[in-house]
């Protein structure tokens, strides 16, 4: 678990404004850390705030392992959620768990399909790629396939066999549970502000968005990033902005 020590102010934040707020970013299957935060982790310029970005080594590889490192990274005060891809499943499960802990979510393209099972692109999506996660205790499927399976269902791009990376994010995907399970009730949205961030590039998260959004979540579109708004130069200030109007 990588704990920044200094205080986090995110741009849009008033200079000399005092903060105090526990933030916990957790990472989808691809970046780990800081690195699947670049924006948001150089934003550590002042006093104030306890950052935390989490590493697929500190989520482990089960629920239960990731809602515990969760659960240790809120600790006993609670902190607000930032989570991006199958990392919002987690997420949204401790603040569905534990909403007192969780003083708001903010998640970006999050694979919540477990929570809005029924519309026809989540749907089509669990079709597609149930047949891949079958795979994953298959060991005559290697690491690195298991990723080019992955990208190939979901219809991305596909890197050259031997990519420098693949056969570790292969590994990381297969461990972890299908993003569909659990099934997440919205509830968590009524105690827990919440804001989805996506990059209308994909009808399938959009479906997601649309749906929270249906039930209580704010939504909005940052383009040009693909799966990685979070990277997006007004991705910040609409963080910031969803904390502010928190309290």
């Amino acid at each position: 678990m990588r704990a920044l020590p200094t205080n986090l102010l995110l741009s849009g934040t008033a200079v000399g404004q005092t903060v105090t707020m526990n933030i916990i970013f957790v990472p989808g299957s691809g970046l780990d850390g800081t690195e699947a935060w670049p924006q948001q982790s150089n934003a550590m310029l002042a006093p104030g705030t306890s950052g935390t970005f989490l590493t697929h080594e500190d989520l482990g590889s089960t629920r239960e392992q990731h809602l515990a490192a969760i659960h240790r990274a809120l600790g006993p005060n609670g902190g607000h959620l930032v989570a991006h891809s199958s990392g919002a499943v987690a997420a949204t499960l401790a603040a569905s768990r534990e909403p007192w802990l969780v003083r708001s979510l903010t998640l970006f393209e999050p694979a919540c399909f477990g929570a809005v099972r029924g519309g026809p692109e989540v749907e089509r999506h669990v079709l597609e790629m149930s047949p891949v996660f079958d795979l994953a205790d298959d060991r005559a499927v290697s690491d690195a396939d298991f990723w080019v399976r992955f990208l190939e269902a979901l219809g991305a791009p596909v890197p050259a066999p031997n990519a420098v990376g693949i056969a570790l994010l292969g590994r990381r995907l297969r461990a972890s549970p299908p993003p569909w399970e659990p099934s997440i009730s919205l509830d968590f949205l009524a105690p827990s502000p919440t804001l989805v961030i996506t990059g209308r590039w994909n009808d399938l998260y959009e479906e997601v968005a649309e749906a929270l959004a249906g039930a209580g979540a704010c939504h909005e579109i940052l383009e040009g990033k693909f799966h990685r708004p979070q990277d997006h130069v007004r991705a910040n200030q609409l963080i910031a902005a969803h904390w502010k109007a928190v309290g």
